[in-house]
C-alpha cells in the first residue's frame, strides 16, 4: 500500500509570490501569502502589501460576480489595518463596488460619499438589483434599463428620450454616456462615440464595457490599451466572436449538453490561436453548466475537450455538486471527501496553507449535509413515508439507512486545519448549545478567541451564553471587548448595555443596591441611551431598596412616559421588586399596578416591547415565581392588541413573533383577523399558511394561502414585503413537494 504523501514544508512567502498569485488570478493565495510576508516581517512594507492585496482581490470578486469570495474576504479584513483615511476611502470603493453600500459609508469619509454611491449604481446597474438603490434613483434606474432595451431592438430615439431622465449630476451619468455612445457608435457615427467614451471614468464600469469598441474606434486610446485592443480583435478574428455565441445560445437552454459542445469545438481551436487566456474561461463556463444540467458521459467531453481540470482532475468536486444538486446527500458526502483526500496530498500549485483553508471549507459544508441528514433521520418526512408504501412493491421492506455521522467529526476537523477561520467554529459552537451542551459550547468559543481574539461574534455569542448561566460580570467584559473594536455598532451598544443592565441586576439580587447602582452607572450614558425603559425601571427599585422614594417614583414616571414601554416598564417594575425582595407594601403594589396595566386595551407596539420585555429575565437566566403564568398574559395581551391602532408593521410584529415562539394556536386566531383589516399584507396568509405547516404539514388550504401571500409581495411596494417571497417558494415546495408531478398526473395546473 502506498504510503501518503506527507505535505512539503511551507514555503517562505515573499511579495514575489503575492505578485505572482495576482498575475495567475488566484488571489485567494495571494491574500494568504500577503499574510504570511507580514507575520515574518511585521514592517510596513508588508502591511501595506496585506492590504494592497486584499483591495486587489476584493476588487477581482466584485467584478467577476463571486459574491460568496467578496463577502467572506470583507468577514477577514482587519479594519484596525484601515485606520488612515486614504486606504479607508480605497477600501469603502471596493466595498460599494461589491454592494455593500452601507459598510462602505460607513467606512469612507464624508467627502467620498458620491464616489460611493457612483460605484454602488453600477453594481445595482450590473446585478438588475434595483432595489437596492436609493429611492431616487430608481426612476433613473428605469430610464438606464429602457434605454438598454430600445438600443439593443434597434430603437435609437426611444433610447435617446429614455435617457432624458438621467441629469448630469447622476451617480448614473456614465451610463447614460455609455449608451449614447453605443448608439453613435451602431450608426458609424465614430467621432460621437469617441467623444461620448472619452467622458467614462476608468475607475467604473461603463469604461470597460465601451473599450473593447473604443479600442477598434479610436487608434490613440488602442495605441495606449493594447490589452482592451487586443481581446476586441482576437475575439473577432476568424469568427470566434460568433462561434462563441453559439456556445452561449447552446449553453443558456435547459437541454443536454451534447449540441454545446459540439459548438464548443471549433470555438476552442480559434481560442488557441487567437486569445488562449480566455480558453480557461470557457473551461471553466462548462464546468458549473454541468454541475447545474449535466449527464455523465460529458465528464468525458469535457476531458477529451479541455482536458482535466486543475483543481479538480478526477471531477471528485463537479459530482459532489451534482449529488448535492439532486438531494442525494450521502453519495455527495462521500464525493466531497474524496476531493479533501485529493487536497491532503497538496497538489502542486497549491500552497499548503492554501490547500488547507480549501480542505477546511470543504469538511465545514460536509458538516453542514451531515447535519441535514442527521435532521432526516431523526425527523423523516411523512411524504417520504407515505409514498415509499404507496409506490413500494407489496412485502417488501423499506432499506433501513445507516446512522449518519456525527457532523462534529468534520467541524473539528475543518477548525484543526484552519483555527483562525470562524464559519466551523461557529457551526460547532451553534450545535451545542442547541443540544443543550453548554460546556462544550464555552470551549469551542474560548479556543476560537485564542486564535482569534478580535471576533465579534465569539465576543458576543459567549457573552450571552455566560449571561444565560448568572455570570454576568464575565458576560459583560465579553460584550465590552466586543464594543471596543467597533464602538459605532449599533448591535454592539445594545448588547453592550444589556450586559451593563445584567450585571447590576446581579449584584443587587446578591444583596448589594449600593454596589448595583455604581454598576448600573459604570456606563451611564450607554446604558440611557441604548435600554431606556430598563435603566429607568431597574434604578427605581433601587432607588426603593435604598429608601430613596422621591427618586424612585421620578425614574418611574419617567420610564412610564416612554413611548410604547406602558406595558413593558410595568413588568420590569414588578419583577425587580419580586428579584430585588423589596418590602412587602413595594412588592404588593408593583403586582397590582402590572395587573391593571395589563387590564387597559393595548397597541401593537406595546404588545411587542412587552414580549420582548418578558424575554430579558430568560436572556439573563433568572427565574422567579409567577414566570410562566405571565407568560400566558403576554400573549393575550397580543391578541387584543389587534384590535388596537398603530402602524401596519407592528401589526405585523404580532404574528410573526407569536410564530417564531411557536404559538401557532394564537397565529390562526389572530392572522385572519388582521387579514381583513389588511387585505393588500402579505404577512398574514404567510403567517397563516407557516402557522398550519407546522402542525398538518401540508395541504390545499396551506397552498392557497401561500399563493395570495405571493401574489400580495409581488404586488406590495415595500421592500420588508418582497423578501418573503424566497420564504414563500420554500414554504410552498414543503406544502406540496410533488405538486408538478401530480398535477400533470391527475391534470392540474401546477
Amino acid at each position: 500500500m502506498a504510503r501518503k504523501r506527507q505535505p512539503p514544508p511551507p514555503a517562505r512567502p515573499t511579495a514575489e509570490k503575492v505578485d505572482a498569485a495576482v498575475r495567475a488570478g488566484n488571489f485567494a493565495a495571494a491574500v494568504e501569502l500577503a499574510k504570511g510576508v507580514f507575520a515574518r516581517e511585521l514592517s510596513a512594507a508588508a502591511d501595506t502589501l496585506v492590504r494592497e492585496t486584499e483591495l486587489k482581490a476584493l476588487a477581482h470578486y466584485a467584478d467577476t460576480g463571486r459574491t460568496a469570495e467578496f463577502q467572506r474576504l470583507v468577514a477577514e479584513v482587519e479594519l484596525a489595518r484601515w485606520s488612515e483615511p486614504e486606504w479607508k476611502n480605497r477600501l469603502a470603493v471596493q466595498l460599494a463596488r461589491g454592494g455593500l453600500l452601507a459598510k462602505a459609508t460607513a467606512v469612507a469619509e464624508p467627502t467620498l460619499l458620491n464616489t460611493i454611491t457612483a460605484h454602488f449604481a453600477d453594481w445595482a446597474v450590473r446585478t438588475r438589483n434595483r432595489d437596492a438603490l436609493p429611492e431616487p434613483l430608481r426612476p433613473q434606474y428605469d430610464a438606464i434599463t429602457t434605454a438598454f432595451l430600445h438600443y439593443t431592438a434597434g430603437k435609437d430615439e426611444p433610447a435617446r428620450e429614455a435617457l432624458n431622465a438621467v441629469g448630469l449630476s447622476s451617480p448614473l451619468i456614465e451610463w447614460k454616456l455609455l449608451v449614447r455612445g453605443l448608439i453613435a457608435w451602431s450608426t458609424g457615427d465614430d467621432p460621437r462615440a469617441v467623444e461620448n467614451f472619452t467622458r467614462l471614468s476608468a475607475e467604473r464600469w461603463p469604461f470597460r464595457l465601451a473599450a473593447p469598441i473604443r479600442a477598434k474606434i479610436d487608434p490613440a486610446f488602442a495605441g495606449a490599451q493594447p490589452a482592451a485592443a487586443q481581446q476586441f480583435q482576437g475575439l473577432n478574428a476568424g469568427g470566434l466572436a460568433g462561434k462563441l455565441r453559439k456556445v452561449q445560445a447552446e449553453l443558456a437552454g435547459k437541454k443536454k449538453l451534447g449540441a454545446a459542445f459540439k459548438a464548443a469545438e471549433s470555438a476552442v481551436n480559434a481560442i488557441k490561436t487567437a486569445a488562449p487566456p480566455l480558453l480557461p474561461r470557457l473551461a471553466n463556463c462548462f464546468y458549473h453548466v454541468i454541475a447545474r444540467q449535466g449527464e455523465q458521459d460529458d465528464l468525458a467531453r469535457y476531458r477529451k475537450l479541455f482536458g482535466a481540470p486543475p483543481d479538480d482532475p478526477a471531477f471528485h468536486k463537479l459530482e459532489a455538486l451534482v449529488f448535492e444538486e439532486i438531494g442525494e446527500k450521502e453519495v455527495a458526502l462521500q464525493r466531497w471527501a474524496a476531493y479533501e483526500g485529493w487536497l491532503s496530498g497538496y497538489p502542486a500549485e497549491w500552497p499548503a496553507a492554501v490547500a488547507d483553508r480549501g480542505r477546511a471549507v470543504i469538511l465545514n459544508r460536509m458538516g453542514g449535509i451531515a447535519a441535514d441528514l442527521e435532521d432526516e433521520a431523526n425527523d423523516p418526512d411523512p411524504f417520504d413515508v407515505d409514498l415509499g408504501g404507496f409506490f413500494a412493491p407489496a412485502g417488501r421492506k423499506r432499506a433501513t439507512k445507516r446512522k449518519p455521522i456525527d457532523p462534529s467529526v468534520y467541524l473539528k476537523r475543518a477548525i484543526e486545519l484552519a483555527p483562525e477561520w470562524e464559519p466551523p467554529t461557529r457551526e460547532l459552537f451553534n450545535r451545542a448549545v442547541l443540544l443543550g451542551k453548554a460546556a462544550d459550547a464555552e470551549a469551542a468559543a474560548r479556543d476560537h478567541l485564542r486564535h482569534n481574539p478580535q471576533s465579534v461574534f465569539f465576543l458576543n455569542a459567549l457573552g450571552t451564553l455566560l449571561l444565560k448561566q448568572g455570570r454576568a460580570a464575565e458576560g459583560l467584559d465579553l460584550r465590552k471587548r466586543a464594543l471596543a473594536l467597533n464602538p459605532l455598532d449599533a448591535m454592539a451598544r445594545h448588547f453592550a448595555a444589556a450586559a451593563h443592565l445584567a450585571h447590576a441586576r446581579r449584584v443587587a439580587i446578591a444583596g448589594k443596591p449600593t454596589d448595583g447602582m455604581a454598576a448600573l452607572n459604570a456606563d451611564e450614558e450607554l446604558v440611557r441611551t441604548e435600554m431606556r425603559p430598563s435603566y429607568f425601571a431597574l434604578r427605581a427599585t433601587l432607588f426603593r431598596k435604598l429608601g430613596e422614594k422621591e427618586k424612585a417614583a421620578e425614574d418611574e414616571a419617567t420610564a412610564l412616559a416612554l413611548p410604547g414601554a406602558r406595558l413593558t416598564v410595568r413588568l420590569y417594575l414588578h419583577v425587580n421588586a419580586v428579584l430585588l425582595k423589596l418590602k412587602p407594601a413595594d412588592k404588593s403594589a408593583a403586582s397590582k399596578a402590572f395587573t391593571a396595566a395589563l387590564a387597559e386595551p393595548p397597541d401593537p407596539k406595546e404588545a411587542n416591547m412587552l414580549v420582548a420585555g418578558w424575554d430579558v429575565f430568560h436572556h439573563e437566566g433568572l427565574t422567579y415565581t409567577g414566570q410562566k403564568t405571565q407568560e400566558k398574559k403576554v400573549y393575550d395581551a397580543m391578541v387584543r392588541a389587534a384590535d388596537g391602532t398603530g402602524p401596519e408593521v407592528e401589526f405585523e410584529g404580532l404574528t410573526v413573533i407569536l410564530n417564531s415562539r411557536g404559538q401557532q394556536t394564537l397565529v390562526r386566531k389572530l392572522a385572519p383577523k388582521l387579514a381583513r383589516r389588511f387585505p393588500r399584507n402579505p404577512v398574514f396568509p404567510f403567517c397563516l399558511a407557516e402557522a398550519a405547516l407546522a402542525k398538518t404539514r401540508g395541504g390545499y388550504k396551506v397552498t392557497e394561502q401561500l399563493r395570495k401571500a405571493r401574489a400580495l409581495a409581488e404586488a406590495s411596494p415595500d421592500e420588508r414585503h418582497k423578501r418573503l417571497l424566497p420564504k414563500i417558494e420554500e414554504l410552498l415546495k414543503q406544502a406540496n413537494p410533488f405538486g408538478a408531478m401530480f398535477d400533470s398526473f391527475f391534470g392540474g395546473d401546477g
